[in-house]
């Protein structure tokens, strides 16, 4: 599995170096903004990665490591933290409870936050292939000097 994940890894940076070297030739078909979405909640970084900006998945990735990290402290603490009670009842620590919670909730944000950052990275590229494509701005600014020494600025938003 390991290998299947650098692998994968491996190709999509290999497309978004070559994608940033001045031509965007390996974004001609665009991204499935879906697909990007499914593979970043499957596998960490590797949606964004498909996406193409790898960097944008590294803070959703290490919520979801931490979070991880934070439950699987928690599962062996729980074990430590409980002793049967002077009734033959067990009791446990609820801190080792909060931290398990906790550690539940940050790893499920960093899973939801990593997918939607994906499919916006997946949107974000196909709005610059379009732009690429058409040769369109959403916006322009004009600013130009008369002879009288008067500024005006002019401003076009296309929607």
């Amino acid at each position: 599995m390991f290998l299947v994940v650098i692998t994968v890894l491996a190709a999509a940076h290999q497309g978004y170096a070559q994608g940033h070297g001045g031509q965007q030739a390996n974004l001609a078909q665009g991204r499935n903004v879906l697909l990007a979405g499914a593979i970043e909640l499957v596998v960490p970084l590797v949606g964004h990665a498909y996406a193409g900006d790898l960097g944008r998945g590294l803070w959703p990735a290490a919520v979801t490591v931490g979070g991880f990290a934070a439950m699987e402290f928690a599962f062996f603490a729980i074990d430590d933290n409980c002793r049967i009670g002077e009734d033959g009842v067990q009791v446990c620590d609820n801190a080792s409870r909060l931290v398990l919670m906790c550690g539940a909730l940050s790893y499920l944000a960093g899973r939801v936050w990593g997918a939607v950052s994906a499919v916006n990275t997946a949107r974000q590229a196909n709005t610059l292939l379009i732009r690429q494509q058409t040769g369109r701005n959403d916006a322009e600014v004009d600013l130009s000097v008369s002879q009288v020494g008067q500024i005006t600025i002019g401003m076009a938003v296309r929607f």
